[in-house]
């Protein structure tokens, strides 16, 4: 009867079982923690970023090594990068001070791999410029947009998101009152429009 007994230690309390007991439910949350420990490759991990850095912490909390190195090879596998950009302009003059605006930003647009740019950006992503962009596990498309302007905020959810800035790019189409060659679309002479890039890993 002795070798029938199991001692368990949960969470630095020790505890004895029969393993008759520990088998009486079949697919319970611990089963399915034994059958990880048997083989780590076998664990059946979130596909989203944000799951996998919570269960990371969970994973090196509960010290299993294995795990957390499986969670990292799986991270790497999904990382992706997106681009932010926008096109907007500035008054030029004195002129309207009253409604002078820092920036006007007429869209902000987002580049990257489709089911990465909802996880980020969720229900503020339209995608209605790119329904069908290639099969849904690998898409990717340059023509979603966002439903609001605020470039703080789309840089917050990338934030959150666990991504980082990587760099980023502008462009005017006035210097010192001068046009430049590069067409941005309708001229206004009396705005100064600009166009940003920013790129995120």
């Amino acid at each position: 009867m002795s070798g029938d007994v199991i001692d368990l230690n949960v969470g630095g309390c020790f505890y004895s079982a029969q393993q008759s007991t520990l088998q009486s439910v079949g697919g319970s949350r611990l089963a399915e923690w034994f059958k990880y420990l048997r083989n780590s490759k076998s664990a059946l991990l979130p596909q989203t970023s944000a799951a996998l850095d919570r269960l990371r912490i969970e994973a090196e909390y509960y010290k299993l090594p294995n795990l957390v190195s499986h969670i990292q090879e799986t991270r790497k596998s999904l990382s992706s990068t997106i681009t932010l950009s926008y096109r907007g302009h500035v008054p030029n003059g004195r002129e309207n001070l009253a409604d002078f605006r820092f920036r006007k930003i007429t869209r902000i647009l987002v580049s990257g791999k489709s089911s990465v740019c909802r996880e980020v950006f969720g229900e503020t992503l339209n995608e209605s410029r790119a329904p069908d962009c290639g099969p849904e596990d690998n898409r990717y498309s340059n023509r979603y947009y966002l439903t609001h302007n605020t470039l703080e905020l789309a840089f917050d959810k990338l934030l959150e998101a666990g991504f980082s800035l990587a760099g980023c790019c502008g462009e005017t189409s006035t210097v010192s009152g001068t046009p430049r060659n590069k067409n941005m679309g309708d001229i206004d002479d009396s705005k100064s429009q600009f166009f940003h890039e920013f790129y995120f890993v």
